[in-house]
């Protein structure tokens, strides 16, 4: 009889430790939907820095190209209007590559509630 009750109370331990482990799965599930839309969101605005820095990376290979023409020219003028060309598509290339940074980190879900929730677990 002996044999008998330990396994029931193996049995009721392993009941127990599924019971807990479906609990924290349930819990880890609802934070991972939480974050769904930030990673949907994190998603399209990679795809959308790909795709500008190709654009700018265009746009600032197309006004390099004119440097060494309008140094030749010696036209103050020409040369400052270039200049400022080149600093605004070098910033949207900026621009474009922090944004991409930013999406690359982990959509963190706000534990605020939830670490009161966890504890008591």
């Amino acid at each position: 009889m002996s044999n008998n009750k330990t396994a029931q109370e193996e049995l009721k331990d392993i009941n127990a430790q599924k019971k807990e482990l479906n609990e924290k799965q349930k819990a880890l599930r609802v934070k991972l939907d939480k974050t769904k839309v930030a990673r949907a969101e994190a998603r399209t605005t990679k795809a959308d820095s790909r795709k500008g820095v190709l654009e700018a990376k265009k746009s600032l290979r197309d006004l390099m190209s004119r440097v060494y023409p309008a140094f030749s020219s010696n036209n103050e003028k020409t040369i400052s209007e270039l200049s400022d060309e080149l600093e605004e598509s070098s910033t949207i290339l900026i621009t474009k590559v922090r944004a991409f940074a930013k999406a690359c980190s982990d959509p963190s879900v706000e534990d605020g509630e939830e670490d009161e929730d966890t504890s008591e677990l």
